[in-house]
């Protein structure tokens, strides 16, 4: 359609060029050149009403291209939307099946005692249960989370008290991570103050059990 609009575009301006070339020489020839002069407007016309009937029918065609693109654009779209969604559906069911193997592996490390091991294992699971959120069943992944934090700390926490209560600075300090792990640092601080707190008060105990006033000040704050 575009040659087509173009061949006619050439023509036209062919037969343009003619009846100026014709009118030129009407002044000298008279009647007859005017007469091939309305001759050729006339083709001109007729070319000029074809040319406007191709234009329209290439019009008609661009328009119905546009709405064919738009159906084929708006048909993409509700593919690609499908097929988010099932991505998102085949993602959830790994992360579903994943959930599973995680929990019953840190049960597992939980009854072994394999202290150092619950860390990492905790953070895997953490990760897992954030990957699966806006799906199914993401309460009970946080009450499930929540259950493993509390083992985790009861399983840790009778160590770090004989830590403590032992001034063993360098088994204390290995131990710390894994409270930051499970987010329990601020029970990790109160475990600390509590322990040196019983400490102080046996010291004390023991002092007025068997000293003056005055030798259990001196000793209270010496120790």
């Amino acid at each position: 359609k575009k040659a087509t609009v173009s061949a006619q575009v050439s023509k036209l301006q062919v037969y343009v060029e003619q009846i100026n070339f014709a009118l030129e020489k009407s002044s000298i020839q008279g009647t007859n050149t005017m007469l091939v002069a309305l001759n050729d407007m006339n083709l001109i016309q007729r070319e000029i009403n074809s040319l406007m009937g191709t234009i329209k029918q290439v019009q008609q065609e661009i328009g119905h291209v546009h709405r064919d693109s738009g159906t084929y654009l708006s048909n993409l779209e509700r593919l690609e939307s499908v097929f988010q969604k099932l991505q998102a559906a085949k993602h959830g069911m790994q992360e579903s099946d994943g959930w599973r193997k995680l929990t019953g592996e840190l049960d597992e490390l939980l009854e072994q005692n394999e202290i150092h091991q619950l860390s990492g294992k905790f953070g895997t699971l953490k990760t897992s249960m954030l990957a699966q959120t806006g799906l199914p069943g993401q309460a009970d992944r946080e009450v499930q989370l929540e259950y493993f934090t509390n083992r985790i700390e009861a399983a840790v926490s009778p160590l770090i008290i004989q830590f403590i209560q032992q001034a063993d600075a360098d088994n204390y300090s290995k131990h710390v991570y894994i409270f930051e792990s499970i987010g329990r640092l601020a029970q990790l601080a109160q475990y600390y103050r509590k322990v040196h707190r019983n400490i102080l008060v046996d010291k004390w105990v023991k002092n007025v059990e068997s000293d003056s006033i005055c030798e259990i000040l001196s000793n209270f704050y010496d120790c």
